[in-house]
């Protein structure tokens, strides 16, 4: 029988600019390349979700982020 480990991630938006100036963006390119670091290692993207912040009511909210639920095989010994 396969055996798994799980590791949930909250993948990060970029950063750009400096100071005041500083912003967070949505990068698709950047997304890709924090999970090829992961990919490297061994995990493998299971799921993906946006974490939303809720809101009075429960009705709308705001993506405050992405998140990651990779996987990746237990070696038997």
């Amino acid at each position: 029988m396969e055996k798994w480990e799980y590791l949930t991630v909250k993948l990060e938006k970029k950063v750009e600019g400096a100071g005041l100036l500083k912003a967070k963006t949505w990068d698709a390119q950047y997304f890709t390349e924090q999970l090829n670091t992961y990919g490297q290692q061994g995990w493998e993207l299971a799921s993906l979700f946006e974490n939303v912040s809720t809101v009075v009511g429960g009705i709308g909210g705001k993506v405050e982020g992405v998140s990651a639920i990779l996987k990746r095989k237990v070696s038997s010994q």
